[in-house]
């Protein structure tokens, strides 16, 4: 997985976590290690398609997941992109 920062809003594929619909974008707070190391464990806070911060998100990430960095300018309505 890139190397990922408490702090950064990353942008993850439906198919590298579990469990959700679609990808989803989250402000990560802690990445910890999880007992199977083909996964890691994600605490942040979902970012919505708008910008906006909704709720807390605990999210288990595949280890050699590639995970997008989302830019602070994409995260707003103007963009035509949905964060999460």
């Amino acid at each position: 997985m890139a190397q990922i920062r408490p702090g950064q809003v990353i942008r993850i594929a439906e198919s590298d976590y579990a469990y959700g619909l679609g990808a989803l974008t989250i402000r990560v707070k802690t990445i910890e290690s999880y007992s199977d190391p083909q996964w890691v464990r994600l605490r942040g806070t979902e970012i919505h398609w708008t910008g906006a911060e909704g709720v807390p998100r605990e999210v288990l990430v595949r280890s050699d997941a590639t995970i997008a960095a989302v830019p602070a300018d994409r995260l707003d309505a103007s963009s035509g992109e949905r964060g999460c």
